[in-house]
């Protein structure tokens, strides 16, 4: 799979400016209100010009396809949540973050998209959680 390359605007310092604060919004994709995957989504576009899927699964199954991985942390990360929704398949990712810095093993700080507004977040590594780290170059 080859990576969709766009125009590349902005920092992640000045991603998080702009974005820090927005209401988050299901199915939202814009400034009065966001959900996880476009802000994922806008990340990838925003800051590193680059294409990646609307939902947060498409998000998963596209950096997997480029040959992102779940081990050795490189300077890359996206915190992907698994479903409890018994309705959707098993492994089925519903929720994703823009990983900032690890903490410890278990530990890392996000910047996401989750209610009531966008924000960083304190979070712990549990085994509802995958993390995929890499960088298509």
């Amino acid at each position: 799979m080859t990576a969709l390359f766009i125009l590349s605007t902005i920092s992640l310092g000045d991603f998080i400016a702009k974005y820090a604060g927005t209401p988050y919004l299901y199915g939202g994709e814009g400034y009065r209100g966001i959900d996880c995957s476009a802000l994922v989504q806008r990340y990838f576009q925003e800051v590193h010009g680059m294409y990646v899927p609307r939902t947060a699964h498409g998000q998963y199954m596209y950096l997997r396809g480029l040959g992102w991985h779940d081990t050795l942390p490189l300077p890359q990360a996206i915190a992907f949540w698994v479903t409890t929704n018994p309705h959707k398949p098993r492994g089925f990712k519903t929720h994703v973050a823009i990983v900032l810095r690890p903490i410890t093993d278990s530990l890392f700080v996000t910047f996401e998209a989750t209610r009531p507004y966008v924000c960083i977040k304190r979070r712990k590594l549990t085994h509802k959680v995958e993390v995929l780290y890499g960088w298509p170059l």
